[in-house]
């Protein structure tokens, strides 16, 4: 699976978006379906598991995009 589909899927499941590979990548996040503080950590925390990264509080905050999402997980 690829990385956006992943981050895709991870935003369906933790939003409850029936059709999360239809959402637009330029889609500022906080306009996503359910967004709220709460879900948002919980993607934090998902991100962080599927990727074995760790993402700064700080640069996540600082995504606007579904696109810069995708871009904190690395390459």
């Amino acid at each position: 699976m690829s990385r956006e589909n992943l981050v895709l899927e991870i935003l369906g499941d933790v939003l409850e978006i029936d059709d999360y590979l239809k959402i637009d990548m330029d889609m500022e996040i906080v306009n996503l379906k359910n967004w709220d503080s709460v879900n948002s950590l919980r993607i934090l925390t998902y991100l962080e598991e599927e990727f074995y990264t760790n993402i700064s509080m700080e640069k996540y905050s600082e995504a606007r995009t579904v696109k810069d999402l995708i871009e904190l997980t690395g390459s």
